[in-house]
């Protein structure tokens, strides 16, 4: 449920909503603590807005199987580059 909150009044574009929960039902956020989670969501629309992912998800009208590819390689790649609170502190799991 932690993916889906979003500031009351300031909603994502749609886009980027479909990124974030593609993200967290295909395991993405399975290892991100619920504390990282916003965080994880606010870098990732981020990296989804750069690279006009969310523009093209609109676009389309959905994920076909290319913007789906696209999506999978972008959001891996933002994954292994996410540093968790945890990471930040020192504290290894």
């Amino acid at each position: 449920v932690e993916p889906l909150n979003q500031p009351q009044y300031d909603p994502w574009p749609v886009g980027e909503q479909v990124a974030i929960i593609w993200s967290a039902t295909n395991g993405y956020l399975d290892d991100i603590e619920i504390v990282d989670v916003a965080r994880f969501n606010d870098e990732l629309r981020e990296r989804v807005k750069g690279a006009g992912m969310g523009a093209k998800i609109e676009a389309e009208g959905g994920l076909g199987d290319a913007l789906t590819e696209e999506l999978k390689q972008l959001v891996a790649e933002f994954t292994k580059g996410f540093v968790t609170t945890a990471e930040r502190a020192g504290v290894t799991a």
